[in-house]
């Protein structure tokens, strides 16, 4: 299982990729490891989480309703991007 710091560095990364399917797929299993992670304290709190707003995203975006979303966006994107800091 990835740790906190690993699940935010795959949300970056996953802001370059361009086929849904395959982030749709990858998405499953990020959802499911931050939810068994120590960082969300139930359901509400980890499908609201920063790291999922840019899955989402980055959904949205594959979809073309990217601009739906983009002030929770781009706050999402400063508090991953300090997760993912060494």
């Amino acid at each position: 299982m990835k740790n906190i710091k690993q699940l935010a560095k795959d949300a970056i990364d996953v802001q370059y990729a361009c086929n849904l399917l395959g982030v749709s797929k990858s998405f499953a299993k990020a959802v499911d490891e931050l939810y068994e992670s120590n960082d969300c304290k139930g359901m509400k709190e980890c499908f609201e989480h920063p790291i999922i707003t840019l899955w989402l995203n980055k959904m949205c975006q594959l979809n073309g309703c990217q601009y739906e979303m983009r002030n929770k966006v781009i706050t999402a994107f400063c508090e991953v991007d300090d997760m993912a800091k060494d």
